[in-house]
């Protein structure tokens, strides 16, 4: 019985392959020179992948010419990369598919796996504040690290200059585990970098935890550390998050605290202004404006309350009941400043506007997002005087999506009330950032998508403009990065399914490639299995062949694989084939 059914399967991969075979030769004899997928517009309606296989992004603003986005690349190391696009959707840095990399964690168990903090340089470039975590070792089951500050210089050709994984910040260590959080960075009054974290020392046999923040600066031309080696101790307690406003001040919160230390890097004043607040002191949010003011919200029993305090930090205005009812703040609310005198957050699907006199000028339900999916909002932006963005999750089938929505000063929704559509199958994280002409970029965390075409994940980029129109604009002599050019054609695989070799063949696009190109394969986790790089040719078809092998020279295992053309940082094609493993 073994026997007839291997004899079945054989003759029905023969018949597939035969089938194949006849598919190849009238692809290569009628070989189309507009593939169905070529967009006509010079517009293109989907996101750009700025970082393959790069996960929890973060990304800031270059006012002089785009956007600057960094991400995790997941990998065992996780090393830290990054690219900057300008309006046009185009990468301004090396164009490799995964992006720059920022960090190189070497040693065995080492890794860089959280997004960095992202300063501008004033000339192009940027510098990225982040955390390397030195592994140390185990105790039992647990992995000990050692999270030492670092921060990287890139230039405005996206040349790394500071060595493969920064500066070190301190020369302190720890005794057995923990050490720095990185808290944000900005310029001081004379163009310095400002690095505030705060720290940590834990051992388990010694007690209690050795807590403090640091400040350190940076000459921002020669890396020199200005501070001593070891940084400058603002207090002896871990400020667990910092707020900067454009006045110049630096709020450091911890517990019932704030810290204000000004653009020198001197204290002004540390003080408790949450006396009589609820604990757990997670549960509030705050966010500031250009004056200095910080408005902060939290949950109390019978509802939302908020605290404002002036840049000196006297009370503006002190436990105020702003929104009434059982709700909850979370530790990701977004919670942003509006024209200087009003902030807007959401609770729920409800989005609420508060003046610096405590008014809830949008009514004790808000703005309500009338979508049944909705899971969350990730991010709320002033996109001009008169109106505010919002990005948003929700659920239409099986997987998380994302949405957009605009809310004037009024409260009135402007799009239709369903929002509109950004991008399927988002993972945890989406930033909203403002342009200069009332429209905004959306920074997106997609997951891998398999049908009807493959998408692989990674960080995606995509523009709203004023009016709701999705898409980035070229010029009328430039192609999207989206279109496929007149000449390319990507034939299937053959034999498919293959149980020892297959061939890829592929009509290259010389007008519009440089001198290569890449073929990579990726199994359904989008991992990636194997990466081909290809030197084009003038003759016509390119034909490479896979035996069914790794990177390392070791066997994949049998099932579905997709394989696609990148050229230039380009997606262009994908198709998908199937590895019959034992035969």
């Amino acid at each position: 019985m073994a026997f007839r059914n291997r004899i079945f399967i054989m003759l029905l991969f023969l018949l597939i392959s035969f089938s194949s075979e006849i598919y190849l030769f009238q692809t290569i004899a009628n070989c189309r020179k507009n593939d169905n997928r070529k967009q006509l517009l010079s517009k293109s309606d989907f996101p750009i992948m700025v970082l393959e296989n790069s996960l929890s992004p973060t990304a800031r603003l270059d006012n002089k010419r785009g956007i600057i986005i960094s991400g995790v690349y997941w990998i065992s190391s996780y090393p830290l990369v990054a690219q900057e696009v300008n309006s046009k959707g185009n990468s301004l840095w090396p164009n490799v598919p995964y992006g720059i990399p920022i960090s190189h964690p070497g040693e065995e168990g080492d890794a860089t796996p959280g997004p960095p903090m992202i300063l501008p340089k004033k000339g192009g470039g940027a510098f990225f504040a982040y955390n390397y975590w030195k592994f140390m070792g185990r105790e039992g089951l647990a992995k000990l690290y050692f999270f030492r500050p670092v921060l990287q210089s890139v230039s405005s050709e996206g040349e790394v200059l500071w060595g493969d994984n920064g500066l070190n910040l301190t020369n302190m260590t720890v005794r057995l585990h923990g050490g720095a959080t990185i808290l944000g960075c900005r310029y001081d009054d004379e163009g310095n970098v400002m690095v505030f974290f705060g720290w940590i020392d834990i051992d388990s046999s010694a007690s209690p935890n050795i807590e403090a923040t640091y400040l350190q600066k940076v000459d921002p031309v020669t890396g020199e550390l200005l501070l001593d080696s070891t940084g400058m101790k603002l207090m002896d307690a871990r400020a667990w998050s910092a707020l900067f406003s454009k006045c110049g001040n630096t709020y450091l919160f911890h517990g019932p605290w704030i810290m204000c230390v000004d653009k020198s890097g001197e204290i002004t004043w540390h003080l408790d202004l949450m006396t009589g607040f609820p604990e757990p002191y997670a549960y509030y949010r705050a966010a500031t404006n250009d004056n200095g003011d910080i408005f902060i919200i939290y949950e109390n029993s019978d509802g939302i309350h908020c605290r404002i305090f002036a840049a000196n930090g006297e009370p503006v205005l002190q436990d105020t009941l702003i929104i009434s009812g059982e709700l909850n703040i979370f530790f990701n609310t977004p919670v942003v400043n509006w024209n200087n005198n009003k902030w807007v957050f959401p609770i729920g699907n409800h989005i609420y506007c508060i003046d610096r006199n405590g008014n809830n000028l949008w009514g004790n339900e808000g703005v309500t997002i009338p979508d049944t999916g909705l899971t969350r909002v990730y991010d709320i932006k002033p996109v001009d005087s008169n109106h505010i963005m919002l990005i948003y999750g929700y659920y239409p089938g099986p997987g998380l999506s994302l949405k957009i929505q605009k809310i004037n000063l009024n409260g009135s929704i402007v799009w239709d009330t369903t929002g509109i559509f950004v991008m399927e199958e988002i993972g945890p994280t989406a930033q909203l950032l403002p342009d200069s002409a009332g429209g905004a970029y959306v920074v997106i965390e997609g997951v891998s998508v398999y049908e009807p075409e493959y998408r692989p994940r990674g960080t995606y980029i995509q523009k709203v403009d004023k009016d709701g129109n999705l898409g980035f604009i070229t010029s009328v002599d430039e192609k999207p990065k989206t279109s496929l050019p007149d000449d390319f054609s990507l034939i299937q695989n053959y034999p498919n399914p293959f149980f020892d070799n297959t061939t890829f063949i592929i009509k290259p696009a010389l007008k519009y490639w440089g001198e290569s190109f890449q073929i990579v394969i990726y199994n359904l986790l989008g991992k990636e299995v194997r990466r081909f790089q290809v030197k084009n040719s003038s003759s016509g078809l390119v034909q490479i062949e896979w035996d069914g092998k790794d990177q390392y020279g070791s066997d994949v295992a049998g099932g579905v694989y997709f394989y696609r053309v990148n050229s230039q940082n380009q997606f262009l094609a994908v198709r998908k084939l199937t590895y019959l493993e034992g035969f």
